[in-house]
């Protein structure tokens, strides 16, 4: 294992890396214009939440370093403000900075506590509930930790800025919301998406929609474009993009699109109209924008996996059934040790015969399942008949016959398609087309196809299979033998498509 490897599995190592990551990204807010106090989205305070989701609450030391740290060196570098000309000025920069370190630690470990450990990162995309929590209490409501605590040291150590406490405030709370809006759920996927495979088509689509997205993004919101106040409604022509890169591929698309217009909105026209009401108005598209389409990603997400499930069990009882299908068809076993095969052999057949008739794939895989029940009636049939070896007289053959209306009774009275197409069958597979079969003596369309395919698959499996009374017949033989039957026993539009 290598040091970096090293560093991710031990606690002080994680330690190290959050800090580091924290300071790194608070450097890159740094390079985003905003207010004296305040960015469209603190990408840290997503950062720190993330540390937190994936590694636990041991890791807040890192949090409290890198936020120190980053406000020590770089937050009043930025403000301009000389804290190497006196002590106090030094002592009210670390007290500042220690205040801020704790507000964001505090911030992280409150924002883990409503995710772990009921909502893994792995799982915060497949489900609304679990988005909406991460935006909700990690977001918006551990969120007010740090506004809270930085404007209290604010208000202390510059009283002039009292009567800007409120939007002060606001936006310190809504870029550090926006930051755990975009840049935890961000982070998260970073990690479960290690292996995308995408086909050339699908990362042409993705490549070609987040340029679309970038391009759009730089008209409305490029520095030599209007002012903020003055081009709202330009704003909204990059909404359908984002919709569809949501829709076709999930949060993926919505995390990478948002990313894109966000740091681009942060850069852009923000440059030129730098005041409090402009940055709310950012943030409040940049918010608003984020966990629309996230949620809507974990919307569809779970729609999709319900879909799944249903597909799942739909397969689960479509197995069930065909397993109790095909224990009914083989009930008759028991008394004669061929039918058991014969029902598997003749209700493929049967499908196959359907097939090339025109019947749809449902009606095949329908005549599948409900053919093996065809003989069902035989297990009321008793054994010196049914086991016979030479041919039945009159009395034997007018018993055997009654087969077909036993076997209709057992499988009367099913609500399922199933279940009545098993019941014609059973009731009609002895009809002939000419009117000389039983029990009821129908002739030509009066007997319904799936009777009539029936009748013919189970015909010749009956000739080719061996029996009590006979050998088994040769391929060839059964179908002469079945051409010699069209249109009497038999369809003579379907014994041309055995």
């Amino acid at each position: 294992m290598g040091m970096v490897g090293l560093l991710f599995k031990k606690t002080p190592g994680k330690i190290i890396i959050s800090a580091a990551a924290y300071f790194l990204a608070g450097e890159i807010v740094f390079t985003l214009p905003g207010t004296e106090y305040a960015s469209a989205f603190f990408v840290p305070s997503g950062v720190a939440l993330a540390a937190i989701a994936f590694w636990g609450s041991r890791v807040w030391p890192g949090i409290f370093f890198g936020s120190f740290t980053l406000n020590f060196i770089g937050f009043f570098d930025k403000q301009g403000i000389n804290y190497w000309e006196s002590d106090s000025s030094q002592l009210t920069v670390i007290l500042f900075a220690i205040l801020i370190g704790t507000g964001a630690s505090l911030q992280a470990l409150s924002g883990g506590f409503f995710l772990r450990p009921n909502i893994s990162p792995d799982k915060i995309f497949d489900h609304p509930k679990h988005i909406l929590t991460l935006f909700i209490l990690s977001g918006f409501l551990s969120c007010t930790i740090n506004p809270t605590l930085g404007t209290m040291g604010l208000s202390m150590i510059r009283p002039e800025n009292l009567e800007n406490i409120k939007t002060l405030w606001l936006t310190w709370w809504l870029g550090d919301s926006t930051g755990v809006i975009l840049i935890t759920p961000a982070i998260f996927l970073l990690k479960r998406n290690k292996t995308i495979r995408w086909d050339w088509a699908r990362k042409g689509e993705f490549a070609g929609l987040i340029i679309i997205i970038i391009a759009l993004a730089q008209l409305t919101f490029s520095p030599w474009s209007l002012k903020v106040h003055e081009h709202l409604h330009l704003q909204f022509i990059i909404l359908p993009v984002l919709l569809w890169i949501t829709l076709r591929f999930g949060e993926n698309g919505a995390a990478s699109g948002i990313l894109c217009v966000s740091f681009i909105a942060a850069s852009g026209s923000f440059e030129i109209e730098r005041s409090s009401a402009s940055l709310l108005i950012l943030q409040s598209y940049i918010g608003v924008n984020g966990m629309t389409f996230l949620i809507l990603s974990a919307i569809n997400n779970q729609r999709n996996l319900l879909e799944q499930k249903v597909l799942k069990r739909t397969q689960q009882l479509n197995e069930s059934r065909m397993e109790v299908v095909l224990r009914l068809g083989k009930a008759a076993e028991y008394k004669d040790n061929e039918t058991g095969m014969h029902v598997l052999r003749m209700s493929h057949m049967s499908a196959l015969i359907g097939k090339a008739h025109g019947l749809s794939e449902k009606e095949c895989e329908l005549l599948l399942l409900a053919s093996p029940m065809h003989d069902i009636g035989k297990i009321g049939i008793p054994d010196h008949i049914l086991l016979k070896p030479g041919k039945l007289d009159h009395e034997e053959w007018q018993v055997m016959q009654t087969h077909t209306t036993i076997g209709g009774k057992i499988l009367s009275g099913g609500t399922s398609e199933l279940m009545k197409l098993s019941e014609t069958i059973a009731f009609t597979h002895q009809e002939k087309w000419d009117g000389s079969g039983y029990p009821n003596g129908l002739k030509e369309k009066e007997i319904p196809l799936v009777g009539r395919i029936v009748a013919l698959a189970d015909v010749f499996d009956a000739l080719t299979s061996k029996r009590p009374y006979k050998e088994p017949w040769s391929v060839e033989e059964a179908v002469t033998f079945i051409e010699s039957q069209s249109g009497k026993h038999f369809d003579p539009q379907l014994v041309p498509l055995v």
